[in-house]
């Protein structure tokens, strides 16, 4: 069977019940053949119900690999993709069930581009852009491209080829282990960055992601990727500063929505004035929660008269 394999999904997950069943159903509601994918689930939560849930979902699919693990936090993933034989590697956010035909979506893809390998991330439509899928040549334009999505784990993609020639002993970024992979590729002639829609948010809002600290892992160990990605001589002084600055609007909508508006959330917020200065001046950051106090407000006001009209 393994031959046969054209994508592993990987879902690393601390063991949540309400999001990971919906998750595999509908990787199984797909009814593609299960010799040509299959999934992984690397487990590092203390559930009894669901390990009793993965056991019997592992003997029902023989293409199903269930380990429990006792890998910190967000390292979960790198256990994942461990395990992955797959042709082409997507990892699976525990709260992301696949839509219709998304599944044959990654197959056709992995056989189509099984030849090339080229680097690849799947966006889902998480930002507006004009194509589908976009190709670049070189691994700064895919970088500067990408933006601050690339410290989004859900559409992380490699190619196994590319994943046996990572150094496993190395130390990951315990909080974007999936940057570092997406990053691992860098001396390829495509990449692609593709929009389709593919997968949907079970859990939409922020009360149940994590109590990690919110500033300093986005405004602080997010940029030192990117920024070693420079000094490295990857991307260039241009790439690098379009990347930050894109990341400082990312970083100030969690500003505002957290810390003004107080919508819901699990991050730890109290280290936000200690983390915004080490890469940001405050007055560029003062700037960019205006710009996205504005951009909602506009946002607002089309939701308003679309309802009176």
């Amino acid at each position: 069977m393994t031959e046969q394999i054209k994508v592993s999904l990987c879902i690393p997950t601390n063991g949540i019940v309400k999001w990971v069943r919906p998750v595999l159903d509908s990787i199984y509601a797909s009814r593609c053949r299960e010799s040509e994918y299959e999934v992984i689930v690397t487990d590092n939560g203390n559930d009894p119900e669901f390990q009793s849930m993965m056991e019997q979902y592992a003997a029902r699919y023989q293409n199903l690999i269930y380990k429990k693990t006792d890998a910190v936090q967000f390292l979960n993933q790198i256990e994942a993709f461990k395990l992955a034989r797959g042709n082409m590697i997507k990892f699976i956010n525990h709260r992301y069930a696949l839509k219709e035909g998304a599944l044959q979506y990654l197959i056709d893809f992995s056989e189509k581009y099984t030849d090339k390998c080229p680097g690849i991330y799947f966006l889902n439509q998480a930002e507006k852009r004009k194509e589908t899928q976009a190709v670049y040549e070189n691994f700064d334009a895919y970088v500067g491209a990408l933006s601050h999505w690339s410290s989004w784990s859900a559409g992380t993609t490699i190619w196994k080829k590319d994943l046996e020639e990572l150094d496993f002993t190395q130390t990951f970024n315990k909080m974007f282990p999936h940057t570092d992979v997406i990053f691992s590729a860098r001396k390829k002639d495509m990449y692609i960055i593709d929009n389709t829609a593919l997968l949907t948010d079970l859990e939409p809002n922020a009360s149940q992601k994590g109590k990690y600290d919110l500033f300093d892992t986005f405004a602080v160990e997010y940029v030192k990727i990117i920024e070693r990605l420079y000094k490295d001589g990857d991307i260039t002084l241009e790439t690098f500063e379009k990347v930050k600055k894109e990341n400082l609007d990312l970083v100030m909508s969690f500003y505002v929505s957290f810390v003004m508006i107080k919508r819901p959330c699990s991050y730890d917020l109290s280290n936000f004035s200690d983390s915004i200065v080490v890469y940001y001046k405050k007055g560029a950051a003062f700037w960019s929660a205006v710009r996205y106090i504005v951009k909602e407000c506009f946002k607002a006001a089309g939701r308003i008269l679309h309802i009176i009209k």
